[in-house]
């Protein structure tokens, strides 16, 4: 079955760049909330201004992945495109060394891993 398309080879692109950008952004964002919400860091003073921004942090982007339509706008980049990386950190750890080079947007380099 064909399915119709809906997009331009531009917006394609974009939205794959869009996620690259806004998702890897996110993705470190919620991996330095994650480190930050372990025992040895918590156990800091300085902690303490953090905590309820690194507190259950895993848990606000998955609902936010329950929340995202269509008319989502730039939201949906920063929330699909650090789903992508975080499937990537579970089927091909990798994508670390390959996240600057040609075709390393998300979707491609989870086409490789499959």
């Amino acid at each position: 079955m064909e399915f119709p398309k809906l997009y331009g080879d531009r917006e394609v692109t974009r939205e794959k760049w869009r996620e690259w950008v806004e998702g890897l952004a996110r993705y470190t964002e919620v991996k330095i909330s994650d480190e930050l919400a372990t025992p040895s860091y918590k156990s800091l003073p300085e902690f303490t201004a953090l905590q309820n921004s690194a507190d259950n942090t895993f848990e606000r982007e998955m609902k936010k992945l329950d929340e995202i339509s269509l008319n989502s706008g730039e939201e949906s980049d920063y929330a699909l495109g650090w789903a992508q990386w975080y499937i990537l950190d579970k089927l091909r750890p990798a994508w670390r060394n390959e996240v600057f080079g040609e075709n390393a947007f998300p979707e491609d380099l989870l086409k490789k891993s499959i």
